[in-house]
C-alpha cells in the first residue's frame, strides 16, 4: 500500500476531477502556489487546503463523482494516513495475513499504536484458533510495545 504526500494527493486529485491548475485559482490562490505545492516546495496551510477542498467538492458535484476526501486529507503525512488506514482496517478485519500486512505498514511508518492494536488482534486471532503459544507470543508482543512507550 502506497500513501501520498500532499503534493502527490493535489496532483492526483485534481487529474482525477478533471481540473487544470487555472480552475484552482482565485484571488487567494495563483497559480504559482499551487504549482509549488504539487511540485513539494511549498507545504500547504490550513486555509489553502480548505479552499483547494471546496473546489474539489465543488466540481465533483458537477461531475456526479462521489469524492471520498474530508477536509484535512491534504493536510495528513504519509504516516498520518497510514494509521487511519490501518486503524480502520484493524476493526474490518480478521484473519492473520491481513492483520501482518498491517504490521508491515506500521513497522515502514514506526506507528507504535497501531502495532500494538495488531499484536493484539493477532493474539485474539490465535487464541481463538486455540493456537495458545501463537497468542501468547503477540500478547507478549503488545505487552512490550505497551512497556516501551509507557
Amino acid at each position: 500500500m502506497e500513501f501520498l504526500t500532499t503534493a502527490e494527493k493535489l496532483k492526483v486529485t485534481r487529474k482525477y476531477l478533471k481540473m487544470r491548475q487555472e480552475d484552482l485559482v482565485d484571488e487567494n490562490l495563483t497559480r504559482g502556489l499551487i504549482s509549488m505545492i504539487e511540485i513539494g516546495k511549498r507545504e500547504i496551510s490550513k486555509n489553502v487546503a480548505i479552499m483547494l477542498y471546496s473546489k474539489f467538492v465543488q466540481r465533483a458535484i458537477e461531475l456526479n463523482i462521489e469524492l471520498k476526501i474530508d477536509n484535512t486529507y491534504l493536510l495528513r503525512s504519509p504516516s498520518e494516513d497510514a494509521e487511519l488506514y490501518c486503524l480502520k482496517s484493524l476493526n474490518e478485519i480478521n484473519k492473520d495475513i491481513h492483520i501482518n500486512e498491517i504490521l508491515e505498514i506500521a513497522n515502514k511508518f514506526e506507528l507504535s499504536k497501531v502495532k500494538v492494536m495488531a499484536y493484539s488482534k493477532l493474539g485474539e486471532y490465535y487464541y481463538y484458533k486455540k493456537k495458545y503459544d501463537l497468542a501468547f507470543v503477540n500478547y507478549n508482543y503488545a505487552i512490550e510495545i505497551f512497556k516501551n512507550i509507557k
